[in-house]
């Protein structure tokens, strides 16, 4: 094993010798840089030399008008108009909320103003039409009693008796027909 750590170790120190050598830097380097760094300098253009006219101009007394046109700007600005808010319902930001809530609007004035049409049949059944049919024979009395609606008994009574008096109707034709 001690062989094999001296090899191991010799491995390591001549790769530690060969890593010292690899960041040699030429002769006279650092003496050169700084000439080598001027005369890529001074091969740039010179852009202070070669502007003779200046292509940006300011026209006459701007700067003395600057802040009466901002004070006059931000007065105008600061007062709220009519046409303003106008302005800024055509912004998508009120437009579309108002455009939603003017649609659920109207739905619900078309929905609600609509009048409910019940429509009822408009033949009449003769009632030799309803004696032969073959409906008449399957009606149960319990049937019939289930559709006629909860009255008023009093009522129902004192009109009954009312018809059977002014159609003198006698019980004896009422028990034979049952």
């Amino acid at each position: 094993m001690k062989i094999e750590e001296n090899s191991e170790e010799k491995a390591l120190k001549n790769l530690l010798n060969d890593a010292e050598n690899s960041f040699k830097v030429p002769d006279g380097y650092f003496e050169m840089l700084p000439s080598k760094i001027m005369d890529k300098i001074d091969s740039q253009p010179d852009f202070n030399k070669s502007t003779e006219v200046n292509p940006f101009s300011v026209p006459e007394g701007y700067f003395e008008k600057l802040p009466i046109q901002i004070a006059d700007r931000i007065s105008t600005s600061a007062k709220p108009s009519i046409p303003s808010f106008i302005a800024n319902l055509k912004r998508p930001r009120f437009a579309i909320p108002i455009g939603f809530a003017s649609l659920v609007l109207i739905a619900l004035v078309v929905l609600f103003s609509q009048k409910k049409l019940s429509v009822q049949p408009e033949k009449e059944i003769s009632y030799d039409e309803l004696e032969n049919s073959s409906y008449f024979d399957s009606f149960d009395e319990d049937l019939l009693l289930g559709m006629v609606p909860i009255q008023n008994t009093e009522a129902a009574d004192d009109s009954l008796e009312q018809y059977l008096l002014d159609n003198n109707i006698e019980i004896s034709q009422i028990e034979n027909e049952l």
